[in-house]
């Protein structure tokens, strides 16, 4: 669990002075630019009630309720004497995947591209997909699927993000410190689904006894799942990959040697396509073996030199899709 966003209403606005206090708990903010006469949206930080930042990994659902039960507290202590009620505005529940060690954030560009396809398919309407890049280092740090052409107009967006880069752009207090508290911090690629929520208002004792996770974990999950890691489209995508590449390797026989594969490579191609083309063709077991070392040797070449993935992006894709899986029903 990250973040929840609900929207309080008052007897009357709060003060400043109200707003201070509820804030000098660091995982509660109050939004300023949106205040009416008697209503206040918050935002609710569970990594930041657990620990101190969001490096923090949420993993039990007995300490959002925790929070919950805190927040309602907080509120109770600011005015006692209010009728409070609680509208639920959005909801952000996250998967943490490690990257292997040989492997950067910007390396799997390759998957986003994949993945962007999947998503336009899946969606059927008008979608976006926008990409955050540090064009002085040239590498990726974000990445935003949202079922609205605008991305910031959402009902449903899942967002990937290198969480430390976000951290050595965003955090005031010493990063190395907190790589060594949070010694994966580098290697974390954080999968973020946030959707707006429609339910009736609720009365404060509710939302502190309100399981989220266990309400809404399974949906966010499958979201992903369904929309981004779809296995059909997925396979799909694998198919048309290889017929593309029996083409094109099929005329390059017997000579083939790799010349200007680069030319051909696609931003969301895979290694797998490419060497089931070659298992259909027949060759005999020396020249196939030999043709898939060079090829495996350009595919390297060419990661290498665009700092992209290849040869491993079929196993990655899988092995996110299986994290994602895992999460399924884990807060159940």
């Amino acid at each position: 669990m990250d973040t929840v966003s609900v929207t309080i209403k008052f007897d009357r606005m709060l003060e400043v002075d109200e707003i201070e206090k509820i804030e000098s708990y660091r995982f509660i903010k109050v939004s300023r630019g949106k205040r009416e006469f008697d209503k206040s949206i918050f935002k609710i930080s569970y990594p930041k009630f657990v620990g101190e930042n969001n490096a923090t990994l949420i993993t039990n659902k007995e300490d959002v309720l925790k929070c919950n039960k805190r927040f309602v507290e907080i509120l109770k202590e600011i005015r006692p004497n209010d009728t409070m009620t609680l509208n639920i505005n959005r909801i952000d529940i996250p998967v943490t995947y490690i990257m292997p060690e040989n492997k950067t954030f910007t390396q799997y560009k390759s998957m986003f591209y994949l993945l962007a396809k999947i998503y336009k398919k899946r969606v059927r309407k008008e979608c976006g997909t926008k990409g955050i890049l540090d064009l002085k280092e040239s590498k990726f740090q974000t990445i935003v699927y949202a079922d609205s052409k605008n991305v910031n107009d959402y009902n449903c967006k899942v967002v990937f993000y290198d969480q430390y880069a976000r951290y050595k752009d965003t955090y005031k207090g010493d990063t190395e410190e907190l790589v060594k508290k949070h010694p994966d911090l580098k290697r974390r690629m954080r999968i973020e689904v946030s959707k707006k929520i429609n339910r009736k208002p609720m009365e404060l004792e509710e939302f502190s006894n309100f399981d989220l996770l266990g309400k809404y974990n399974e949906d966010f999950m499958r979201y992903i799942l369904d929309n981004l890691f779809d296995l059909n489209l997925l396979w799909n995508e694998i198919e048309e990959q290889k017929r593309k590449w029996k083409v094109w390797f099929d005329a390059k026989i017997p000579n083939f040697i790799g010349k200007m594969l680069w030319e051909v490579i696609k931003k969301e191609d895979m290694y797998e396509p490419m060497r089931n083309a070659m298992n259909e063709l027949k060759l005999e077991k020396k020249n196939y073996e030999a043709r898939i070392t060079i090829l495996r040797k350009m595919l390297k070449r060419i990661e290498d030199k665009d700092n992209i993935m290849i040869i491993d992006l079929y196993n990655e894709v899988l092995k996110i899709r299986c994290a994602i899986a895992m999460m399924l029903t884990y807060y159940k």
